[in-house]
C-alpha cells in the first residue's frame, strides 16, 4: 500500500529535511527578517525562538528591537564551511553513544570546524544593511567590526 508517509520530525514536531540543504532556494530567502517578516514566516524558516519572539512582538509585548537570522544563514554556514555532510552524518547519534571514542572525536572535529568557520560575505552584508536600516548600528560600527565578524 503506497500511502502518504509524513516526513521525519525532530522534537517539537518540526519537519526534518532529508539533508540540511535539500529543498531550499537560496535566491528566494533573505538572511535577516525583522519581527513583522518573521511573524509571517514559518518556524522552519526562522526557528522556534525567532517565530515565538515575532509573535510576542506582533501581540504588543516588549521585546528587543531587531529581528532574526533565517535558517538560510545556518545552511549557508554549513555549506561554505564544509559541514553539511558532517552534520547530516551525526544527526542520528543516540545520546548513549556520545561517549564512544570515535564519535567523541568526530564531534570534537565538528566543534572545531564550527568555531573556525566563517560567515559568508553576503550574509554579513545583508545583516549589516538591515541593522543599519533599523538604526541598531551605524556605519562606524560596521567598519570597526568587520574583522570580528570574520568576513572572508
Amino acid at each position: 500500500m503506497g500511502g502518504y508517509a509524513p516526513p521525519p520530525t525532530i522534537s517539537r514536531g518540526f519537519p526534518l529535511p532529508l539533508h540540511p540543504t535539500e529543498g531550499y532556494d537560496k535566491q528566494c530567502e533573505k538572511y535577516f527578517l525583522n519581527w513583522d517578516e518573521a511573524f509571517n514566516s514559518t518556524a522552519a524558516q526562522v526557528g522556534g525562538k525567532g517565530h515565538n519572539l515575532a509573535r510576542l512582538h506582533r501581540y504588543g509585548f516588549q521585546i528587543p528591537a531587531g529581528g532574526v537570522l533565517t535558517s538560510m544563514v545556518y545552511r549557508d554556514f554549513l555549506e561554505s564551511n564544509g559541514l553539511s555532510d558532517h552534520i547530516f552524518a551525526v544527526a542520528s547519534i543516540k545520546a548513549e553513544s556520545v561517549l564512544d571514542p570515535a564519535i567523541e572525536k568526530t564531534l570534537t572535529e565538528i566543534r572545531e570546524k564550527i568555531s573556525n568557520g566563517q560567515i559568508s560575505e553576503i550574509c554579513i552584508q545583508d545583516l549589516s544593511r538591515q541593522l543599519t536600516f533599523l538604526k541598531l548600528v551605524d556605519n562606524q560600527w560596521q567598519s570597526g567590526h568587520q574583522q570580528q565578524l570574520k568576513i572572508p
